[in-house]
């Protein structure tokens, strides 16, 4: 079963969470890793442990300094990968969000 796609917009320079709807119970999940891809570069990649999972959905948190390494208004192209105790290896279609511009940046 394929992922469906996020509906987020990533906030440049903030602390944040995203979220994306998820098919499968945590307790099935084995392995996850959420990629977020920017210029065909890995800026950030989350696992398992640093998920949480409610109504359907999976949320990881992004830092500051996370957040700040993508480029504002270039596409962002995100997906997720799961491996469940049954041995099941499935993925999510690529998913493209944004981050808007931030006019002073660097962490606060």
């Amino acid at each position: 079963m394929l992922i469906p796609i996020a509906d987020n917009l990533i906030p440049r320079g903030c602390t944040c969470k995203t979220s994306f709807p998820f098919p499968y119970r945590a307790e099935d999940v084995l392995a996850l890793f959420i990629t977020y891809q920017q210029n065909k570069i890995t800026k950030v990649e989350k696992e398992l442990s640093e998920c949480t999972f409610e109504d359907g959905r999976v949320s990881v948190n992004l830092s500051q300094e996370q957040t700040l390494s993508f480029e504002g208004l270039v596409p962002i192209r995100v997906q997720i990968r799961v491996r469940l105790k049954d041995g099941t290896a499935t993925k999510s279609t690529i998913m493209e969000t944004y981050t808007d511009e931030v006019l002073k940046g660097g962490v606060i």
